[in-house]
């Protein structure tokens, strides 16, 4: 069996997820565990160096930006933020695309 675990941000997810994994191999040693992590996040490290997880993927994670009491126009005009996001939307599709090669 194969059973993937993932989660990003802050790293209050790697405590869990490393529980879970162990728990995993416990009741089954030979059952395939992979986590998938933020490219770039200190706490990936953390998982990459457990003997409970298999395998562990690196990907790109983007940002939508929303600033709520911004004016429609503010948001239209503002330049950088509506650059970033097209980047990210454009990265999130070519991770899309990538999880099809996992």
């Amino acid at each position: 069996m194969k059973i993937l675990l993932c989660g990003g941000g802050t790293g209050g997810h790697i405590t869990p997820t490393l529980a879970i994994a162990h728990e995993i191999k416990k009741l089954s040693p030979d059952t395939e565990t992979s986590y998938i992590g933020e490219r770039g996040n200190k706490f990936v490290d953390l998982v990459q160096d457990d003997p409970n997880i298999d395998h562990v993927y690196k990907v790109y994670a983007g940002k939508l930006r929303r600033y709520h009491k911004q004016a429609w126009i503010e948001r239209l005009l503002d330049v950088k933020t509506n650059v970033l996001n097209i980047r990210d939307v454009l990265g999130l599709v070519l991770v899309f695309l990538k999880a099809f090669h996992f």
